[in-house]
């Protein structure tokens, strides 16, 4: 019906919406203790492969933040997933900790990934884009080209 059609993307954007605000909040949740955020950087030196960025937050009016956190936190997948699954195996944590850590809102499902991995995908081509044209020096025709064809390869 016209009603179903013309609320698809109201659900779509909700329903996104809801994903990045719990990567947002399971990424604060392991910065802000300091036991989490060892363990996952522990997790990370000895993950292969290496992985040598950080988890990061992201600043909501700057969208290109968002993809840094989104791109990171799908880096950090098997992490988030044994952090979330088995938190009575990160050492230094309470109990009210370990229970955070692994609430459902944490968990997050194949379909969630899924997700996630589709919103990366959209939101690259733009962040290649602007860092393009957004270099130290003020931008140029030429670099304002080459960013529109990022976007669009």
């Amino acid at each position: 019906s016209v009603d179903e059609q013309s609320m698809a993307p109201l659900v779509i954007q909700t329903c996104v919406f809801q994903l990045v605000q719990r990567v947002r909040a399971c990424v604060s949740a392991l910065r802000g203790t300091r036991a989490l955020y060892d363990y996952v950087r522990q997790q990370a030196k000895i993950s292969h492969p290496l992985i040598k960025v950080g988890l990061i937050g992201d600043l909501e009016i700057r969208w290109n933040t968002t993809f840094i956190m989104i791109d990171r936190f799908i880096t950090y997948r098997f992490i988030i997933i044994k952090a979330n699954t088995q938190p009575f195996r990160i050492p230094d944590t309470t109990s009210v900790q370990q229970a955070k850590i692994g609430a459902r809102k944490f968990k997050f499902d194949n379909e969630d990934w899924s997700h996630l991995k589709d919103l990366q995908s959209v939101l690259k081509p733009f962040f290649v884009a602007t860092k393009i044209i957004s270099a130290r020096d003020y931008p140029t025709l030429a670099a304002a080209y080459a960013g529109e064809l990022a976007m669009y390869q």
